[in-house]
Order: structure tokens, then C-alpha cells, then sequence
């Protein structure tokens, strides 16, 4: 019988992910338990707050976890998260569906920025603030600058108020983590996404509902794959424009 060895997944949040579906799947975890709070998570796991905030927020949204402001997340079960992990299959179906998922992303942050510019809060922009501190102090940690370039985008979201547009842009954060992976690991490419997140953020701040429109629509294009091309060496056979 054919043996397959242990795989390790390139980002903490998803790991965590993982590690708690595992033990909802094994009964270490049923439903009705009470999970630790983030904190202690965090020092049990030994990692930072960010990725286990972003690990709860995926299984909230995956349907594994109910989270009620001030109270322990509660377990719920597996039901929904292998509905999400049959769309995860679909991508892998033929050549065309990654290309697709991106251009499908932008058109949703793209109209999502416009109420975003509108409905924005100070406490929005001081958090998308503190979270391109976070990604200048990674430029050199490829791993941890995708995951903390994801959760600008995802605070543009929250800016907007809509719950529905933060739960599908949680669906596309997880799915298209392939491409921004490819796209950030270029050496100059987490300088330049940096710069463009601050160029946004600018034009969020000045309630600039075009500008912000205009640049959120170049910065996402810059992670496409072309129709057809799947995988790495795909990617970097693309121009910067589709990378």
C-alpha cells in the first residue's frame, strides 16, 4: 500500500485551522465545548494573537465555531467547513478556475471599497494603520507578510459593516492564498504591495471613493495568474501586470 508522508502547511493561521478541525474530527473537541480564549491559545500554540485571531475568524466563518462577543468561542462541528473544502476541490478542477477566483475578488473589493470610503470609521483607519506598521517590520518574511497583507484587506472589509461581504471575502482569502504567496515572494514585490496598501488606505481616509476604487483594482491585478496557467513557474512566467 503507497504511504503518504506528513504535509506542513505554510501559514500559522492555517495550521491552527487545521489543528482544531483535527481535534473536532478525533472527539478531543465536541460540540458544546468552550474553546480558550485567544490569549491562551496563543501561549499553548506559541504563536502570536494575529494568527490565532485569523485561524477563530476562518472557523467562524467555515461554520466550525460560534463566537459571541465577551463569551468563549463554542464548538459547532465539521458540517459546514466540508462544504468550503468541496469549493477548495472545484479550483483544482482545470486551468481557468484561479484566474477566475481572482477576477471574481475584484470585482467585490472593488464595489466593497466604495461603502468602505463611506462608512469607515477612525477606529478602521487606526487599525489599518497599525496593520501596515506590521507588514513594513515583515518585508523580509514572506510567510508572515501574506497573511498580514490578507488582514488589511479584510479591515477594508470590516470598514464597509456588511457582514455578508466580510464572510465572502474570508472564502476568497483562504482560496487565493496561492497566488499572493507566488505574487510576494518576488523581492521587490512586498516593498511595492506595501506602498499600494498606503496609497489605499489614503484614499480610504479622504473618503476618495474613485481613487480607492482605481487603486485597490491595480493592486489585486497584480496577483492573477493568466487563463491556463496554474502553479508556480506558471506565475513567474507572467507579466508583473498578471503576477
Amino acid at each position: 500500500m503507497v504511504q503518504f508522508g506528513p504535509i506542513e502547511r505554510t501559514t500559522l493561521h492555517e495550521q491552527i485551522v487545521e489543528k482544531i478541525k483535527t481535534m473536532i474530527d478525533d472527539g478531543t473537541l465536541k460540540p458544546g465545548d468552550s474553546l480558550p480564549s485567544e490569549r491562551q491559545l496563543a501561549k499553548d500554540m506559541q504563536v502570536s494573537r494575529i494568527p490565532v485571531r485569523e485561524a477563530l475568524k476562518m472557523l467562524e466563518f467555515m461554520g466550525v465555531i460560534e463566537i459571541r462577543h465577551g463569551r468563549a468561542a463554542v464548538v459547532r462541528g465539521l458540517g459546514k467547513a466540508a462544504m468550503l473544502e468541496s469549493i477548495d476541490l472545484v479550483l483544482e478542477s482545470g486551468p481557468n478556475e484561479l484566474y477566475e477566483m481572482n477576477e471574481a475578488r475584484k470585482l467585490l473589493e472593488v464595489g466593497a471599497i466604495r461603502l468602505a470610503c463611506e462608512k469607515r470609521t477612525n477606529t478602521d483607519i487606526a487599525r489599518m494603520g497599525e496593520i501596515l506598521e506590521q507588514m513594513k517590520a515583515e518585508l523580509n518574511d514572506t510567510v508572515s507578510i501574506v497573511d498580514t497583507s490578507m488582514e488589511f484587506h479584510m479591515a477594508i472589509m470590516r470598514a464597509t459593516k456588511n457582514k455578508i461581504l466580510c464572510s465572502f471575502m474570508m472564502l476568497f482569502r483562504d482560496l487565493l492564498y496561492e497566488s499572493r504567496s507566488i505574487s510576494l515572494s518576488r523581492p521587490e514585490r512586498p516593498g511595492q504591495a506595501l506602498d499600494e496598501h498606503k496609497a489605499i488606505l489614503q484614499a480610504v481616509i479622504d473618503r476618495d471613493a474613485d481613487r480607492a476604487a482605481s487603486l485597490i483594482e491595480t493592486h489585486i491585478e497584480r496577483h492573477f495568474v493568466k487563463p491556463g496557467r496554474r502553479g508556480k513557474n506558471d506565475t513567474k512566467r507572467t507579466s508583473a501586470r498578471d503576477a
